[in-house]
């Protein structure tokens, strides 16, 4: 199972990617530029620097680069905490609109891709089991870095 899983998952990654990067090139983004608007979209009360790279397992340096060049090109603004200047949360400008309504459309083929064939009831379930799964490995993340 090991095996196979691993494998499912780079095929996974590598078809969304290469459906996502059809946003990308359009827009001049990369991928990290685009999945920080992404995430942004689904996730507006875990908005700051902090949030995204918590969430993305990457580097703040990584982060705080492509939240620049997004505040660059205008798809998002930063306001300030006024009870702790420290955090700055990060709001989607309109000019984000577009890509997101693209990438929704993306996220709807890779659905359609990943889930043909599929009954609803199989889908719940492997839906369950993956939720199982990253709670498992988020325990053992903490256990491992502790």
């Amino acid at each position: 199972m090991h095996k196979e899983f691993l494998r499912a998952s780079k095929y996974i990654q590598k078809v969304y990617d290469r459906l996502c990067e059809k946003i990308s090139l359009k827009y001049g983004l990369t991928k990290l530029e685009l999945a920080v608007l992404m995430y942004l979209e689904v996730n507006p009360d875990c908005s700051t620097a902090r949030d995204i790279t918590m969430n993305f397992h990457i580097s703040k340096s990584a982060i705080s680069q492509a939240i620049d060049v997004l505040m660059k090109k205008g798809f998002i603004c930063g306001k300030q905490n006024e009870n702790d200047r420290r955090y700055v949360f990060l709001e989607l400008q309109e000019s984000a609109k577009e890509i997101l309504k693209e990438s929704d459309k993306v996220n709807e083929e890779f659905r359609q891709i990943v889930s043909k064939g599929i009954s609803e009831e199989e889908l719940e379930a492997f839906q369950s089991t993956v939720k199982h799964m990253l709670k498992n490995i988020k325990e053992a993340s903490k256990e491992i870095t502790e």
